[in-house]
This record gives C-alpha cells, structure tokens and sequence, in this order.
C-alpha cells in the first residue's frame, strides 16, 4: 500500500489542528507541524499552538523544539521532517502534516529548488539596512521586489526577511519564482485538505 500524507492547509485560526487530530485519529497515526512559528518553545501566543490537551490527544512533531535563538532554515527544516516521515511510515501507512506556514508545507510535500548559500556582502548590506532603518526597512524593500512573497512571510522575522532579500539579489528573480517550481517526487502520495472561511468568521 502507497504511503500517504495528509496535509492539513488553510490561515490561522480555522481550525486545521482541530481537524488534523481527528483525521489522525481515524487512521491511528501522528502528525508532523509546518507551522514555522511553532517551532519555538518561547511563541506559543498569537500562533494558534495546539493545547497541552490537543497535544496530549496525538503525538505531535515540530512543536516548541527550538529556541527563539536558534538558526533554523526552511532547508533544514525540509530535511528534517522527511527523516521524520521515513520514521513515521515505517511504522504507519498514513501520517498527517499541518501548518499554516506554505512554503514550510511546499518543502515537504514538492521539495524546494536549490537556492544559493547566503551571500556575506548581501548579508552585510541587508544588516546594515535593518540597523538604520529597523525590520520596517526589509518590509518595505521585499513588497517592493516580491509582492507576493511579501504576503505570507512571516513579516516579523527579519531572517526570513533578509534570507528571501538575499535570494533575490543574487539570482535576480523573486523569491516566488525561486521555489516555485517542484523539484522532485516523492516516495509519498500528498493528499491536501483545505479549510477557508470568510474573514469574519475567522477573526470576529
């Protein structure tokens, strides 16, 4: 039997933990976070974690295992939970991902394209620009370049920030047009689950 995984998609606060549980309850399995901002252990405001009952309902992976000071790219994020995964499926046929971070979710299930290393003397002028001009200065600059990414990043992390700014000098495309296209297949069929609702509904 195919292997499958079972992406929970859709914004903050519709409900996709909720869901991700019950459809890992059906198959008796785990679930593996996409969710960037939960990672930190010191975030559990504003981020829409799971509970402490939620978490005690299924077991959870990628969830409060970092410090806010720890270094942590998209890349290794992708080749961490894919080690997860080969864990998972050897015990499970289907395992469930959720997260409201895309392109952490776009890791998993397509891959990512092969971006450059970070460049020093942009790293250098991008420090710079946030130094003078504070995270409002990369904000600017990315809407500027890339709109679109400029819509689901993570606006407060200036890393995010300047890692996509980076991208974007260096290869002189946006950052969308950097990952936007999949890169492999995996050795597991995706099966995505959207939620959407009115914005109302959401955040009244």
């Amino acid at each position: 039997m195919k292997k499958r995984l079972f992406s929970v998609v859709g914004p903050t606060g519709i409900g996709k933990t909720k869901l991700a549980i019950a459809v890992a309850k059906y198959f008796g399995t785990e679930i593996v976070s996409c969710d960037a901002r939960q990672f930190f252990a010191e975030m559990p405001i504003g981020t829409a974690a799971p509970t402490e009952d939620e978490l005690a309902q299924v077991k959870h992976h990628f969830i409060g295992n970092l410090g806010v000071v720890d270094e942590y790219s998209i890349g290794q994020y992708e080749k961490d939970a894919l080690e997860k995964l080969e864990q998972l499926f050897q015990k499970y046929d289907n395992v469930v991902l959720v997260g409201g971070s895309g392109m952490y979710e776009k890791a998993v299930a397509e891959g990512l394209n092969n971006l450059p290393e970070s460049n020093p003397e942009n790293q250098k002028r991008l420090e710079q620009l946030f130094s003078e001009g504070g995270i409002e200065a990369l904000q600017k600059l990315l809407k500027e370049l890339d709109s679109a990414y400029y819509q689901i990043v993570d606006k407060e992390n200036p890393r995010r920030l300047m890692r996509a700014l980076d991208i974007i000098w260096q290869t002189g495309k946006t950052y969308t047009e950097n990952i936007d296209n999949p890169l492999v297949k995996r050795g597991f069929e995706v099966v995505r689950i959207g939620i959407s609702a009115d914005r109302e509904i959401i955040y009244g």
